[in-house]
């Protein structure tokens, strides 16, 4: 699974979206989602979006293994630890 988010400064634009591949990178399916105009968003907001719906795409899908692939250390960071309220971005 690889995902991507996306808050825009100039007018808080923000949305999450990627795509489920195979073991041989053949595409399965793509996802997108509007989050709306959110004034007090981050990219990480928009990341950890990404993570959750990707994942309930692989249930959907009834994956039985996942690797995901994100630039956001810090969302992945959050998911290991379970700590969002010591983020920078909390």
């Amino acid at each position: 699974m690889n995902i991507d988010g996306l808050v825009r400064a100039e007018d808080a634009f923000a949305a999450a979206g990627g795509i489920l591949h195979d073991h041989n990178g053949r595409w399965i399916i793509g996802f997108t989602r509007y989050l709306g105009n959110c004034g007090n968003c981050v990219v990480l907001d928009s990341e950890l979006w990404d993570i959750k719906g990707g994942l309930k795409l692989t249930l959907d899908w009834r994956f039985e293994r996942v690797l995901i692939k994100t630039n956001s250390l810090e969302a992945v960071n959050i998911i290991q630890d379970g700590d969002r309220e010591n983020s920078n971005s909390a």
